[in-house]
């Protein structure tokens, strides 16, 4: 009866610290996000292959009367690299290419024979945005043309400059080794598998899906502009460049699923990468300013979380702010997703993503 007794009360007081550090966690993310004049926010962390909390903060839009939830669907700009890369590297393990191979010998993409795959995957191709590129949204140009005017005559591997452009050509890369369409490729092998509301295609998430919108001079509704699937079909398929580099729409959940994978190489029992495979992208490749380069994966080291090396990608565009972490060590993470925050950066972080990182980890994943 006695150790009945110890146990409840074990039980209780486990309990009572839980829900103190879920009050004191929500109040945390409030200030944040009030500091940072975020709209709406939706934040999923994750540990030992489950995610283990959420908390949603805000609105959808601008008229404040929709509130985010576990369901609210993001897009994720930036973020999205590390995505597309899941999918060139599930290529890499099946052996369909090589990280060494050359992007135009294995592809015809006309990138300098000496254009290794992992130089496209860390922006280390000496290939750069153009102003063909930057000012044409709306436009479809032949990938090859649009290749040659972002060379920047700079031997790969020696030189480090962040390009949408170039990550964009993964779209290309991925259709011309599998002869689909990239966003067919990735809901198949990825999104379906693991019965994730996620696609860059607006058009194909789930009936009823709430997607949130973002607000730069004006509002951006994903479910009304012209970035669609008629518009991204105009590509002729295998010369995709616009989809991989920041278009995907996903919930903070399902983003955080991704990430279990990415720690863990599988989630819900279903393996996606080998452990070899998880190495190859977290491999330290190019030092930066602010973190070290892995494959479109960027390494913290103690300037994300403190005295933690942290792996992830963060996304900006149209004032929305994202971002997933995690660390393989402990296998624990987090994504974090707005839809309008007006947040500063501090050593090349915004402050919205380090200050809820670092409130997460301080909260439930330190002894």
């Amino acid at each position: 009866m006695k150790k009945i007794l110890i146990i409840l009360v074990l039980l209780l007081c486990t309990n009572i610290i839980t829900a103190q550090n879920d009050n004191t966690y929500e109040t945390g993310i409030d200030e944040i996000a009030r500091a940072n004049s975020v709209l709406g926010l939706s934040v999923a962390y994750f540990k030992d292959g489950e995610i283990i909390g959420t908390y949603n903060y805000g609105y959808t839009d601008n008229t404040k009367t929709v509130n985010t939830d576990d369901d609210t669907v993001y897009r994720i700009a930036s973020t999205s690299k590390m995505i597309s890369n899941m999918l060139i590297m599930k290529l890499v393990e099946e052996g369909k290419i090589n990280l060494s191979d050359s992007v135009y010998l294995s592809t015809g993409l006309e990138y300098n024979e000496d254009v290794k795959l992992w130089h496209i995957l860390t922006h280390t191709s000496g290939y750069g945005d153009s102003e063909l590129f930057n000012n044409n949204f709306d436009k479809v140009y032949d990938i090859n043309e649009m290749i040659k005017i972002s060379s920047r005559n700079i031997k790969p591997g020696t030189s480090y400059e962040y390009s949408n452009f170039v990550a964009g050509t993964m779209s290309a890369v991925v259709e011309r080794l599998t002869g689909m369409r990239f966003y067919e490729y990735a809901s198949e092998v990825l999104f379906n598998e693991y019965n994730l509301n996620a696609s860059y295609l607006v058009e194909d998430l789930k009936e009823g899906t709430a997607v949130a919108k973002m607000y730069m001079g004006e509002e951006y509704d994903p479910e009304t502009w012209i970035f669609n699937k008629e518009f991204y079909d105009q590509f002729p398929q295998g010369d995709q460049y616009r989809l991989s580099y920041g278009s995907l729409y996903i919930s903070a959940s399902d983003l955080a699923k991704l990430g279990i994978i990415l720690c863990d190489g599988e989630y819900d029992g279903k393996q996606f990468f080998k452990e070899s495979t998880l190495e190859l992208i977290r491999y330290p490749r190019f030092e930066t300013a602010y973190y070290t380069m892995a494959l479109n994966t960027d390494i913290f080291k103690g300037n994300m979380v403190k005295d933690r090396t942290i792996y992830g990608h963060n996304g900006h565009a149209y004032n929305a702010i994202t971002s997933l972490i995690y660390d393989p060590e402990d296998h624990t993470g987090v994504a974090i997703i707005t839809n309008y925050s007006t947040a500063d950066k501090t050593a090349g972080i915004y402050n919205v993503v380090r200050d809820i990182a670092q409130l997460t980890y301080d909260t439930f994943f330190e002894e």
